[in-house]
């Protein structure tokens, strides 16, 4: 597969109801899989009281990723880790206030906390490619409205994925 990215760029986000504080004794929930953000926290020691949450869940009930985002809007855990678009798309839908705030820095001891937000083709399919960044820069402006209407926060395309 080759990757390239005219989409955007989004990172991990913290969640809460309450102003940011530095958590000492609360329960943080993750999106579960051990993404970047959990693994600097359990590099810190600080692995005793995250909770998981699948973003896959049982489909049969309605939007099973946003579970995480309801157990904060409970208090159920006090912070979540949550990647961006899942972040800001649930965290606009609760009943109550959320905050959301990106994890920093943007790299942790060689983790990454933000990712490009892309389409991928085969290596193959060259043509295919070069027609669909050319229809992703047409249609910028279209794209960047349905990202706005989701609440997905985003961060400025780095270098390297505009090269790509």
């Amino acid at each position: 597969m080759t990757f390239f990215s005219e989409v955007g760029r989004s990172a991990f986000k913290l969640a809460f109801q309450l102003s940011p504080i530095v958590l000492v004794g609360g329960v943080a929930g993750d999106i579960g899989g051990n993404p970047p953000p959990i693994q600097a926290l359990a590099a810190r020691g600080m692995f005793t009281n995250i909770v998981a949450f699948s973003i896959f869940g049982n489909y049969a009930e309605a939007n099973p990723p946003a579970r995480i985002m309801d157990a904060v809007a409970r208090g159920d855990v006090d912070v979540a880790i949550v990647w961006g678009a899942l972040a800001g798309y649930f965290a606009a839908r609760e009943s109550v206030p959320l905050e959301i705030a990106p994890v920093s820095p943007q790299v942790d001891n060689g983790l990454p906390m933000s990712f490009d937000i892309c389409i991928a083709v085969k290596r193959t399919k060259k043509d295919l490619k070069n027609q669909l960044n050319k229809i992703l820069a047409y249609r910028r402006a279209d794209i960047e409205k349905i990202l706005a209407e989701y609440h997905v926060p985003q961060l400025p395309i780095t270098q390297s994925a505009q090269a790509n």
